[in-house]
Formats: C-alpha cells, structure tokens, sequence
C-alpha cells in the first residue's frame, strides 16, 4: 500500500473531508493533514484484477503535412474509468474524463493539432503534424475508486520532411567541346532528415575514377515558415570535370545526380544525357524529368 502517485493521494486527501470514507480509509486527527490506512487484506487482489494497459501505438515515422493516429488501448476489467490522458514531452495536451461535461479537453501546445470529433476515451487523432510535432506521447489510463490504479506508456514520434521535388541539376549548357570544363550543381531540399546527393557518370559513381571534382555542401533553411526555419537541410553539391571521349560509352553519357536519406530509406535522382555528335558533346534529354524511386532494402 505505499506505490501511490500523486494522483491517487490527491483522490484519497478528498476522501479525507467527506463524511464516508471508504474502510481501508479513516480520518487523522493530527494537526498536520494526512492519510492513515486501515489494513485491507483485499486491496491487493482488486487492484491485480482491474486496469491493465493493453498496447499504446504511436508512430514513430510521421510525414510532414500527413495526420497521425495514436491509439491507447486498455482493459478496466473490474474497474472504471476515471481519466485517460495524453502528454507529449511531459506537457498535457488532451484528456478524456467520462464525469465531467464535456468529457474532453484539448490544451493548445505548437505542433499540436488535435480533431476532437475523432479523438475519444482511447484514440488520439493529429489532423496535421509538423516538425513541432515531434516528441514523446505518452499515454495514462487511471481507474476510479477502490483501486485508484493508473497505467501508463510512452513512445517517441519522429517527422520527416520531403522536398517539394527532386534533385535539380543546374549549369548545363547546350553544347561542350571535348576539352572544355562541364560545371553542374545539384541541389536538393529543404529535407529532414538530412539529405547526401551522389554524383554517376555512366552508373559509375563520382569520385571514383580520375578527372573529375566533387565538393558538397548544404545549409539549415526553411521554406514552410520561419517556425521551422533551422530545422530543416538544403543540400547542394558541385561537380566539374572535363569533357573527354573517354567519358562517352556507346556514343552517350549519362549523368545523375542522387539523394540519398536515412529516414526513411528513399533515393531520388534527376538524370542528364550527353550525345557525341563529332567533336562537340551536345547535351540533349529533358532536365526537368525527373525519376523517383522509393526502396525499403537500400
């Protein structure tokens, strides 16, 4: 009988007042208010046959802009229901009490967009997550009187952000004579996590032949708000080389520029081609097409 919260001695200072208390419960007469305990030799066996706390799902891989669903399932058994409630990071931020009218409340907090109409005694429904949205849920289910029994979990939400579009090379010029530099730039973003971008000439990874320089660099940005502003990557990486004959297989060079990022695991690539035409390397193909392919084995 000593593993009581706050909460329940909070319920059992009120009992103190009133003028029925339960019998494991009686009144001190002492100066300083307390609680005294009466033995109750079944206090033990209620509380081992009430609330259990099944399952709590929280994503932990949330999309920017996407809604979110966390759900915290419990059975009362014997018992019932006094509150269920939702913190992120220690903070309340909903709470569900079947005695109270309304039964529910909402406490605004940023990145905290609560629809009520679908959120109730166990389902938690994020209309919008952004990167304030990150954190950790936790979820406490308490049982109403004998047992005063509370249960709790917590998982931890991560956002991810995707650019708006794919890498985009830029610098291409319509036509190089053999000899002359190719300067391209790659960029990527804003992204969260943080974006890598991988130059290919001809599926061959650069650098890792000789002749051609690679130098990568990025910033935190943002472009959504300045909420966000420095929590988000902007990726940009820089590729020169010389145009030679001995870039060209089968009459044409193929260069790509790739993203790649932890989480999730996906790779977006925009793709350039380069033709022979004599001694001039007339760049053809669409810049703005643009492939994306998402693999879970990367």
């Amino acid at each position: 009988m000593t593993n009581f919260d706050s909460s329940v001695l909070w319920k059992l200072r009120k009992l103190h007042d009133q003028t029925t208390l339960p019998n494991f419960v009686k009144k001190c007469t002492c100066s300083q208010p307390r609680i005294c305990f009466r033995p109750f030799p079944f206090l033990h066996d209620v509380a081992g046959s009430g609330l259990r706390l099944l399952r709590l799902d929280v994503p932990s891989v949330a999309r920017h802009g996407q809604p979110a669903w966390l759900n915290c399932s419990y059975n009362l058994e014997r018992d019932q229901l006094y509150s269920i409630k939702w913190y992120k990071n220690n903070v309340e931020i909903y709470r569900y009490l079947p005695s109270e009218t309304p039964p529910t409340k909402v406490y605004n907090m940023p990145g905290i967009h609560i629809d009520v109409a679908r959120s109730n005694i166990s389902d938690l429904y994020l209309t919008d997550v952004d990167l304030h949205s990150e954190g950790k849920y936790r979820c406490e289910v308490s049982a109403e009187s004998p047992s005063f029994q509370t249960e709790r979990a917590q998982k931890e939400m991560v956002v991810y952000v995707l650019p708006p579009e794919d890498p985009v090379i830029r610098g291409l010029r319509s036509q190089y004579q053999i000899g002359e530099l190719v300067n391209l730039t790659c960029s990527y973003g804003p992204s969260k996590p943080n974006a890598s971008l991988t130059w290919y000439i001809n599926d061959r990874k650069v650098p890792t032949g000789s002749g051609e320089r690679v130098e990568e660099g990025g910033h935190h940005g943002a472009e959504g708000g300045e909420e966000e502003e420095g929590l988000l990557w902007q990726a940009h990486s820089h590729l020169w080389f010389s145009a030679q004959a001995s870039h060209l297989w089968h009459g044409a060079m193929e260069v790509r520029c790739a993203s790649h990022a932890a989480l999730p695991y996906f790779v977006s690539s925009e793709e350039i081609t380069v033709r022979d035409y004599g001694r001039t390397v007339d760049v053809s193909g669409e810049p703005g097409s643009l492939t994306m392919t998402w693999c879970s084995h990367c």
